[in-house]
């Protein structure tokens, strides 16, 4: 009876028991019993990945304000000797402010992480979590001025118009730099994006110098010289773009990844080439599968 009560055997049931019930979406039954088993076994090896556990299931209950209490805890005093898994608690902790809606804090956390990062060793730099979440916190650290630099138009009188492309220019040089950062880091989905960013950036600037009108002073010959100009300086703005979504497609490729940033570019690149993703209708889909019946 003993040994039920407090050895191995009671360890085993409670484990299996939230096992079970996680298995059977019964997941405030399933956290019960995997913090019993950490409280009254706190010595046993698989602790860490069991409270680990706990946060998981609080993100699939969709309870994201316990799961930020919880891996913020873990990240403050239960991974003190294993900081590349602290630093994935805090990124855990930015998700769930994420999910509440609190931008400003999770900002917050993707500077802890960022200064964490690089006070580990080489070797821990380099597992998948904590490449994730730096990966994750320096491209979402340039969102605010990528915002800002897409908000701005070439539209307004032509001293307002000189004035937002000299911004605009200054930005292109700045936010290149930034997403190369994130592109150089090394991880697959966040490379991707940070290429695809870049191509957006060149993307949109020659969409803004076409769409330019032409000054009223100018009579219309003097406005097809103006046009002519402005393609001029236009064009090489979009082979860079397109330049750029090419190396996202070819990342991509290469280590064998689709995700939402592959999609984007490749849907980006129709703009240029619209037969060089053809649409995959149903009935090709139905097609194939009668060949093999």
């Amino acid at each position: 009876v003993s040994e039920f009560k407090n050895g191995p055997r009671k360890a085993d049931a409670l484990f299996n028991a939230g096992i079970l019930r996680e298995g059977l979406g019964d997941f405030d039954k399933a956290i019960k019993n995997f913090s019993a088993y950490v409280k009254e076994f706190p010595n046993k090896k698989d602790v860490p990945d069991i409270n680990w556990r706990i946060g998981l299931i609080f993100e699939k209950k969709k309870d994201y304000r316990a799961a930020q209490a919880h891996f913020a805890s873990l990240a403050k005093t239960g991974l003190r000797k294993a900081p590349a898994r602290r630093i994935c608690a805090e990124y855990k902790v930015v998700q769930a402010l994420l999910k509440q809606g609190k931008t400003k804090e999770a900002r917050a956390g993707y500077d802890s992480i960022i200064a964490d990062y690089k006070r580990l060793r080489v070797q821990d730099q380099q597992k998948p979590c904590p490449l994730e979440a730096v990966a994750a916190a320096s491209f979402a650290m340039i969102e605010p001025d990528f915002n800002e630099y897409m908000a701005i138009n070439l539209k307004g009188k032509e001293k307002e118009m000189a004035k937002k492309l000299i911004r605009k220019l200054e930005m292109v040089n700045e936010l290149q730099e930034r997403y190369t950062k994130v592109l150089q880091i090394g991880q697959g989905d966040y490379g991707i994006a940070a290429l695809y960013r870049i191509g957006v950036i060149y993307q949109h600037l020659a969409k803004e110098i076409f769409d330019t009108p032409c000054p009223r002073r100018l009579d219309e010959d003097q406005c097809m010289i103006y046009e002519a100009e402005l393609q001029a300086k236009a064009f090489p703005l979009e082979e860079k773009a397109i330049e750029a979504f090419d190396k996202a497609l070819a990342k991509a490729y290469e280590l064998g990844l689709y995700n939402e940033w592959l999609a984007k570019a490749q849907e980006a690149l129709k703009t240029y080439e619209p037969n060089r993703f053809p649409e995959i209708h149903e009935y090709d889909l139905i097609a194939l599968s009668l060949i093999h019946i």
